[in-house]
């Protein structure tokens, strides 16, 4: 550009050239402080080590073309002195060329894009987000043909609004603005899930509705009350979770999906085939049923009728693990890999990153809960064959707890092992563990 400068300082070759390097230099600075992106951007070298002594050196170049007076669209010029100032965060310097503009620039298309240029400047100014500002702000991104002009513009008023949100402490709604409520999901955050439930039932001003719906989608209340249920759920609080999920409709129950949760299975598998004669709860019905069994359990006076109860409530809790088929009643997702990922490091927290998500992923991996249910029946069981199979059952929460505590081989507990081989060696739970458990007929063996 200088060259061309040099030898024709007239010549519009320059025009061209000058807005390639502006666009350039807006993906070093525009934003640069609040962009999200930041760190990924540094990946692809942005912004570049140059940056800094090329936007100077643009500026100055700019100032020698204006001075000069020999620029075949001088407002052009000036217009990019204005903006050269924004990206550099001279925000007074900016201000005073786009109000000397707005007096006396005559090109429509240039006019135009001065006010572009002065609602970005507005934007980076941006302090405090008041009721005032949102709905401002609500109104403009609603201009549908604008925001179809300047997709770039949504995304910086996004980022702007999400750093100051962070920084005033409404961290929800800071979230909200980048991403949808399924990404919520993948480790349930107990305080975040109040805050949104708090913004989902107040709904004060059209821009919430309006990041709401984007985000959340036109049930947002109710779902929100779903993944509140099943956070409790999650963690074993199960008369919390029924008390929460009872908020819903019980006509929308069905809608948070149909499950089995009382098949027992002697070896576990992920995906099973679910005959049509069993009996599908909702999350709703399986509250209830567990709940109901746990009472009947703590009441009966029949020792055996109470092993049946334990039995299932351990069930219930087992196959609603990582572990077992019915994982998606406490869970949203599922990642074959956690296991070993598990076993491999030292995260005995059960949350693992992913990259099916912008946030960690957390397993329902707890065998506690169910494996105390089981020893509950166990217990309490008369029968030998029942008492056998809640030990069989008991003996699965204990390898799985191993797992996640990175014990294999030798060195995992073998306890309800050796009270099946102790206790029950003559039931016929005993013999199928022989035939058909590998680890089991090898510590039955030894």
């Amino acid at each position: 550009m200088q060259s061309i400068f040099n030898i024709q300082p007239d010549n519009r070759a320059l025009e061209p050239l000058l807005v390639r390097e502006m666009e350039r230099l807006e993906a070093d600075f525009l934003g640069l402080s609040f962009n999200p992106r930041r760190a990924s951007n540094q990946r692809y070298g942005l912004p570049r080590v140059i940056a800094q002594e090329r936007i100077i050196a643009l500026q100055a170049f700019v100032r020698k073309v204006i001075e000069a007076g020999t620029a075949a669209t001088p407002e052009l010029w000036q217009l990019a002195e204005g903006y050269l100032n924004v990206l550099a965060g001279d925000y007074f310097y900016a201000h005073s060329t786009f109000d000397r503009l707005q007096d006396s620039m005559t090109n429509d298309s240039l006019r135009t894009q001065l006010a572009v240029f002065e609602q970005v400047l507005d934007i980076l100014e941006l302090q405090r987000i008041t009721d005032s500002t949102e709905v401002q702000y609500f109104r403009l991104l609603a201009d549908e043909n604008l925001v179809a002009q300047l997709p770039d513009l949504r995304k910086l008023i996004t980022d702007k609004f999400r750093a100051i949100y962070l920084l005033d402490g409404r961290r929800a709604k800071a979230l909200l603005m980048s991403y949808d409520l399924e990404e919520f999901k993948y480790e349930l955050d107990i305080s975040l899930i109040n805050e949104l439930l708090a913004l989902a039932a107040e709904e004060e001003t059209s821009f919430d509705r309006r990041l709401l719906a984007e985000r959340a989608g036109p049930e947002a209340l109710i779902d929100l009350t779903e993944m509140r249920a099943t956070y409790y759920l999650q963690r074993g609080q199960l008369e919390a979770a029924a008390e929460i999920f009872n908020e819903i409709p019980t006509e929308s129950w069905d809608n948070y999906g149909q499950y089995y949760p009382f098949i027992p299975q002697f070896h576990d598998q992920v995906n099973i085939r679910i005959f049509d004669t069993l009996r599908p709860y909702n999350k709703g019905q399986f509250f209830e049923r567990m709940i109901e069994l746990d009472n009947t359990a703590r009441r009966t006076l029949d020792p055996d009728e109470a092993a049946a109860d334990y039995f299932l409530l351990g069930l219930g809790h087992y196959n609603m693990s990582y572990f077992s088929y019915n994982w998606q009643m406490a869970d949203y997702f599922r990642s074959s890999t956690s296991a070993g990922r598990l076993v491999a490091g030292d995260n005995f927290d059960y949350v693992f990153p992913t990259l099916e998500s912008r946030f960690n992923n957390y397993e329902c991996m707890n065998m506690e809960r169910a494996m105390f249910y089981f020893e509950q029946a166990r217990r309490m069981a008369t029968d030998p064959e029942v008492a056998a199979k809640a030990t069989y059952y008991a003996a699965k929460c204990e390898r799985n707890i191993d797992y996640t505590r990175g014990l294999l081989g030798p060195d995992r507990n073998f306890n309800y092992f050796r009270f099946l081989k102790e206790e029950y060696p003559n039931t016929q739970v005993y013999g199928r563990a022989v035939a058909e458990c590998l680890t089991f007929a090898w510590y039955a063996n030894r």
